[in-house]
């Protein structure tokens, strides 16, 4: 079976997930794909840390 082609993105949002957790954030992470599928920019939740309801990972990813 193919990988498929959004696979190296999620692994990414997966590791920023797993980046917030280690941070005592909630477990999400987000990226940004550029029109041929490579990741430009990730992020991940820094609410808690930052007391800035703002700081989702998508935001935080745009952020980036």
């Amino acid at each position: 079976m193919l990988p498929h082609p959004h696979e190296p993105a999620m692994r990414l949002a997966i590791g920023q997930a797993r980046i917030a957790i280690e941070e005592g954030e909630m477990p999400y992470g987000a990226v940004i794909v550029a029109p041929d599928g490579e990741p430009v920019v990730a992020g991940f939740d820094r609410v808690d840390m930052t007391g800035d309801p703002t700081r989702h990972a998508e935001f935080d990813a745009v952020r980036a």
